[in-house]
């Protein structure tokens, strides 16, 4: 019976490590860059890796978002693999973003982070076949 239920376990850990690998490498990855400075009113400054897919392809072919909310739905269903249901609070904030279009025809996007004392990570992602890119997340409601 000890060796069923040790067999057990290692089908269950081996499933977990098969349908959440990433996801639980991505938080591995946090380091702290620099810590908080209240003298200053600045937020820690952190960096991760994004490992694996972080689903553009997805987002895009069901046709974005509209709101935080959406937001908040579409990224959960995908870290869960729509196995869990969570409860994530939308934040009450309004910071202010922009698109702009350069004369080359790239894309750009920016958001201030006008908040006292923002923690911020600085987020790498290699996916592969996917578009590798380098952003700022604003952590004040996490970190």
């Amino acid at each position: 019976m000890g060796i069923g239920l040790v067999g057990l376990l290692i089908v269950f850990i081996l499933a977990i490590a098969y349908l959440w690998g990433n996801e639980i490498s991505t938080p591995l990855s946090v380091k702290e860059i620099m810590p908080a400075n209240k003298t200053h009113q600045d937020g820690r400054v952190l960096s991760l890796k994004v490992k694996g897919n972080y689903y553009l392809d997805d987002f895009l072919n069901e046709g974005g978002v509209n709101n935080d909310r959406e937001l908040i739905d579409f990224s959960t269903r995908k870290i869960t693999n729509g196995l869990l249901k969570l409860s994530i609070q939308q934040a009450k904030i309004a910071c202010s973003s922009y698109t702009a279009q350069s004369e080359n025809a790239e894309t750009c996007f920016a958001r201030n982070y006008d908040m006292k004392e923002t923690h911020i990570a600085l987020v790498e992602t290699h996916p592969k076949n996917d578009y590798a890119s380098i952003s700022t997340v604003d952590l004040s409601f996490w970190a």
